[in-house]
C-alpha cells in the first residue's frame, strides 16, 4: 500500500510539473485515431483525451464531445474548417502490421497536405498501447509525449 501511494504520489508530482511547464491551454490539440483506413475524432474517453483535458487543452470547435456526442461550440470559439483541424494533432497509430502503411496513406491524401499541422510538421504519432491504454506507466509516457510536443509547438511558442 506505501508503495502505491508513492507511485501516485510521484505521479502526481509529475503530471502537475508538466502541466505547469508546458501551455496546452493556449494551443487547440487534435487526437485522431483510425478506423478502417479512415481518421475520426478519438474518443472522448481514452487515457489521452483524458489527461489533455485534466491539463487544460483546448480542442478544435468540431471535437467537442460529450460521452461520443458532439457538443455545440461556445460562441466565441471560430468555426473550424475540417474536424481534424487545430495547432497541434496526436495521431494514435493503427494498431496492426499494416497500421504504418493505412497512416502513411492517410497522410499524403490531399485533405490531410491542407492541414496547418501538417504543412507545419506539428502531426506526431503516438502508441496506441500508451494513448489507449490503462496505468500509471501509460499516463506518464502520454504526459511526457504532451508536454514535449506542445511546449515545443505551442500558438505562443
Amino acid at each position: 500500500e506505501q508503495a502505491m501511494d508513492t507511485l501516485l504520489t510521484d505521479f502526481i508530482g509529475f503530471y502537475e510539473g508538466a502541466a505547469e511547464a508546458s501551455t496546452p491551454s493556449d494551443t487547440q490539440v487534435s487526437v485522431v485515431q483510425f478506423d478502417g483506413g479512415q481518421p475520426r475524432i478519438a474518443d472522448p474517453n481514452i487515457l489521452g483525451v483524458r489527461i489533455l483535458t485534466a491539463m487544460g487543452a483546448q480542442r478544435p470547435p468540431a471535437q467537442l464531445l460529450e460521452d461520443g456526442e458532439p457538443v455545440d461550440p461556445p460562441d466565441y470559439s471560430p468555426i473550424a474548417s475540417d474536424e481534424l483541424s487545430g495547432d497541434v494533432i496526436f495521431a494514435i497509430k493503427p494498431p496492426g502490421p499494416g497500421g504504418e502503411a493505412e497512416m502513411r496513406s492517410v497522410f499524403e491524401s490531399e485533405r490531410w497536405e491542407e492541414l496547418s499541422p501538417m504543412k507545419n510538421r506539428r502531426v506526431f504519432v503516438v502508441e496506441p498501447s500508451v494513448w489507449q491504454g490503462r496505468g500509471i506507466v501509460a499516463a506518464r509516457t502520454a504526459v511526457v509525449d504532451i508536454a514535449a510536443n506542445i511546449n515545443r509547438y505551442s500558438a505562443d511558442g
